[in-house]
């Protein structure tokens, strides 16, 4: 599949979005993939792996009359996936009330309230894109894929 004409499509597609288009990063290596598998043991999902090899990271632009600004990520670089999941996972960073985060790999955030995107990989039940509330330290699950969530996320027809 290619991922960047996915996500263009995706953005052309969606009226809501008329003003907004992304940015694509060049493609991380398979090497710094292979890296973050090992550093979080956890298999990323074939669609994420995909999406990284294509473009390290996915901006999102908004057009303002004839300004363009860089809004956030929708889809944060191998480096920053690193960073996020580590800083989560340090006992002294985090809160030691919320549940762990072993199961989880955070790779995107709305940019609202500090709630996050992560795949989660483990029981077959649960397996999917959640959205993570720090507040509560909830776990709300938004779509079984990687590929159903962004359709849903930039189409408009997911919310957190």
């Amino acid at each position: 599949m290619n991922w960047r004409a996915c996500i263009e499509q995706l953005y052309a597609a969606t009226p809501q979005r008329a003003d907004e288009s992304p940015r694509f990063s060049p493609p991380a290596s398979q090497e710094q993939i292979a890296q973050m598998e090992q550093r979080f043991s956890l298999p990323l999902p074939d669609a994420l792996k995909a999406i990284l090899l294509e473009t390290n990271g996915v901006m999102e632009k908004l057009r303002v009359g004839e300004e363009v600004i860089e809004t956030g990520w929708l889809l944060w670089p191998v480096e920053e996936i690193i960073q996020e999941n580590s800083w989560l996972r340090d006992d002294n960073q985090r809160n030691p009330l919320y549940a762990p985060f072993d199961d989880l790999l955070f790779f995107a955030t709305p940019g609202v309230d500090g709630i996050r995107f992560a795949w989660r990989d483990s029981a077959p039940d649960s397996t999917g894109v959640y959205a993570w509330f720090p507040i509560e330290d909830e776990r709300r699950y938004l779509a079984p894929s990687i590929e159903a969530f962004l359709t849903g996320w930039i189409g408009c027809t997911l919310s957190i």
